[in-house]
């Protein structure tokens, strides 16, 4: 189907259904401004590569599910785009490349959610973010990418919970603009790492539940986060490291207060130790208790990029 340049808006359910559908010249036109709710939604063949927002005209939605099930390959959002709707690209399990602007503030519940050929993300995410949705990325399987939020201290808050469930992002930042990780917020995730910038927010209840991959915490700053007792559920016993700031006086009355020091260890506990990371040399502080959260992870110190190499906290 081929469409004038000089189309600006869409409305609710115009191609609704349109089971029959493949490409839409242009998709869409640059002019366009408003775009309905289920405008495309059930389009199970439109395809191609969506452009939005990308010369500089606002871009609105009224309701979501926009283009929900269908088999869009791209995705650019440009300056025009500031906030994306409910489900609005649910289930477009073609979709591999989505890149957006500076301009993004807001993703709606369920806007990825389930699009599993999804690979880049870019910028993931935008420091212009202040919302995240209920389930926003859950099951993005192949979401292979480093998540940075809240480090420019502006205020982030996710709305609802599982909001990155099931992806398979590596590592994480999380920074002071970031109020609280909400419950299974990365459960089951393939992260391999978290690094806590200035954050004093909580880490909600199994916010990293069956992390099983992950295997290193750091902690940059005083700020010590408050962990529900279900945030970790479920990791094994020595699965992974917590690198504190060693010149932190906060942090070391932490420290002592929530971990067994090595030397009060038993050899067998020791000796796993070195059995789970052969080429370490240094001993860490410790390990954190049983009824500590985490439970049973590895303690130690850890001086921040450009100051030095990891020492201990004795």
């Amino acid at each position: 189907m081929k469409i004038g340049e000089g189309i600006t808006s869409f409305g609710g359910f115009a191609f609704n259904s349109c089971s029959v559908l493949e490409t839409i010249e242009p998709f869409l036109p640059a002019a366009c401004k408003s775009i309905g709710d289920q405008c495309f939604y059930s389009c199970p063949a439109l395809t191609g590569d969506l452009f939005l927002g990308t010369n500089g005209v606002a871009v609105s939605f009224s309701g979501g599910t926009t283009f929900n099930g269908s088999k869009i390959t791209s995705v650019t959002l440009g300056d025009g785009v500031t906030t994306l709707p409910g489900a609005c690209f649910q289930n477009c399990k073609s979709l591999g490349d989505v890149h957006v602007s500076d301009a993004l503030a807001s993703i709606g519940g369920y806007a990825f959610e389930s699009c599993t050929a999804m690979t880049n993300f870019t910028p993931l995410l935008p420091a212009s973010i202040a919302t995240i949705g209920d389930r926003a990325f859950q099951n993005c399987t192949s979401l292979v990418r480093t998540l940075e939020v809240g480090g420019n201290r502006k205020t982030v808050t996710f709305s609802g919970s599982w909001n990155f469930y099931n992806t398979a992002i590596t590592n994480a930042v999380f920074g002071a603009g970031v109020a609280a990780l909400p419950g299974n917020s990365f459960q089951s995730s393939k992260l391999k790492s978290a690094t806590f910038v200035n954050f004093a927010g909580a880490v909600n209840g199994s916010a990293f539940e069956s992390t099983s991959s992950i295997r290193d915490l750091y902690f940059i700053g005083d700020a010590i986060p408050t962990f529900n007792s279900t945030a970790f559920k479920n990791w094994s016993a020595g699965q992974a490291r917590l690198h504190l700031p060693s010149d932190s006086a906060t942090w070391r009355a932490w420290a002592g207060a929530n971990a067994t020091e090595w030397w009060d260890l038993t050899d067998d506990i020791r000796d796993s130790y070195f059995d789970r990371w052969p080429g370490e040399r240094k001993k860490p502080y410790g390990r954190m208790n049983a009824n500590a959260v985490p439970a049973n992870q590895w303690v130690l110190g850890w001086i921040p990029p450009g100051r030095g190499t990891m020492v201990i906290l004795r």
